[in-house]
């Protein structure tokens, strides 16, 4: 079966309408697209221009709904959201989650306070050694609240902070597994995430070795593309698959109600 999950409409920072979306993947042959929009609720002094407003989830699941209808059963509509874990929203953030009838939501860390993660490198040039470090240090302690906070149902692109191509220069063992233990003790599934390899990263989110210590711990993993445009939806699916098989996963999941299921086959 062929699922693309993490997508972005034009309701975001994507390029196509969800409509435009849902008829290319039935083209395409994908069996399950899931249109995952962001939503994020900031502090009040940031504003998040490429998430979606609060006001425009009515109409986002209406269109949602209407071209799951359109579409008919060329291929399954799975209707989700991209939220980022903010302590501070958290609860609001749970309140809107169980007003609407979402399949699955992606969690994900754009920002820590004020610092944003994946915006443009020029924020990490700004930064020595030292202060880099520790921004990701934070950030895997976030990934830790983000899965004890049960709000989410995959974790996106978990090592985000390689987009621009910079790597931490320390040890980071001990807050990785603290993370990936959370993730695995909450049931969440994680994304790969082949958009990575369209960033000067050059490489699938997670790493390698993340994939590896996720296999430890039975994490059960989804293939995604962190698509924009219609014609990224399975970008480097058939690479993160053999990655997967050679890691000894011999599964997948799909969504729907919020409940994975697990498929036989990678």
């Amino acid at each position: 079966m062929i699922t693309s999950y993490h997508v972005h409409s034009a309701h975001s920072d994507g390029t196509n309408s969800i409509l435009e979306i849902v008829t290319a993947a039935a083209e395409q042959g994908i069996h399950e697209i899931g249109i995952s929009d962001h939503l994020v609720y900031p502090v009040a002094h940031r504003p998040v221009p490429w998430s979606m407003s609060p006001d425009e989830l009515d109409t986002y699941f209406e269109e949602l709904s209407e071209a799951r209808q359109l579409v008919g059963n060329k291929t399954q509509v799975r209707f989700g959201l991209e939220c980022d874990y903010e302590p501070k929203t958290a609860e609001h953030l749970s309140r809107v989650l169980n007003s609407y009838p979402l399949d699955y939501v992606i969690g994900s860390v754009h920002f820590l306070e004020d610092f944003p993660i994946d915006e443009s490198p020029e924020h990490w040039d700004k930064l020595d050694e030292v202060q880099r470090n520790q921004i990701v240090r934070r950030y895997w302690r976030r990934l830790q609240e983000l899965a004890e906070s049960r709000l989410f149902d995959i974790v996106g692109h978990l090592d985000l902070y390689k987009k621009f191509g910079w790597r931490p220069s320390i040890d980071l063992t001990e807050e990785i597994s603290q993370a990936l233990d959370a993730i695995a003790k909450a049931g969440l599934v994680v994304e790969i995430n082949t958009s990575g390899l369209r960033k000067p990263a050059r490489e699938i989110y997670p790493s390698m070795q993340i994939i590896e210590m996720c296999r430890m711990r039975n994490i059960r993993m989804v293939i995604t593309s962190d698509s924009h445009e219609t014609a990224t939806l399975t970008y480097g699916h058939e690479l993160a698959r053999e990655m997967l098989k050679n890691f000894g996963y011999e599964s997948t999941v799909v969504f729907s109600n919020r409940k994975a299921m697990v498929l036989p086959s990678v």
